[in-house]
């Protein structure tokens, strides 16, 4: 199977999931956002569910290598939500209304992680209290996110 393909289709899916959400979000939609047929789709993934957790891996994996690659750290990850970052994140917060176990699940380990990699940076900046300082900071990015919707 083609892997770039395959990113093709989970790079299509993260808006329309996370403007839409899980159930009104289709594959048919994702299919031709993606520029392939739905069969073709299902090659790659066998369930919507799949597609789902495959955006939800990508959303937290963009997040934490920009929370890890950010020069001007916490400022410039902050205005990045506003732009590249907004849909990962709004992807993330609905995913706590999805019924599906697996999707709960896997929404809570993503957000331990990002929670963890702006802990971790906050420590390499040398905060007295990186906790409470990532807690500060994911709070003002959904704040900030759910003010725009």
């Amino acid at each position: 199977m083609n892997p770039a393909l395959k990113r093709k289709i989970v790079e299509a899916a993260v808006p329309l999931f996370a403007s839409q959400g899980y159930y009104k979000t289709t594959t048919a939609q994702i299919a031709e956002s993606a520029g392939v047929t739905q069969p073709y789709l299902y090659l790659f993934f066998d369930t919507k569910e799949r597609l789902y957790l495959a955006a939800l891996d990508a959303a937290e994996r963009r997040i934490t290598d920009a929370v890890s690659a950010s020069a001007a750290f916490p400022d410039d990850l902050l205005q990045g939500i506003e732009a590249e970052y907004r849909n990962d994140l709004r992807l993330i917060l609905q995913s706590f209304a999805i019924a599906e176990p697996e999707i709960r699940t896997r929404t809570s380990s993503a957000f331990n992680a990002v929670y963890a990699a702006v802990t971790e940076r906050f420590e390499r900046q040398g905060s007295a209290v990186p906790d409470r300082a990532a807690q500060r900071l994911i709070g003002q990015a959904y704040i900030r996110l759910i003010a725009r919707v």
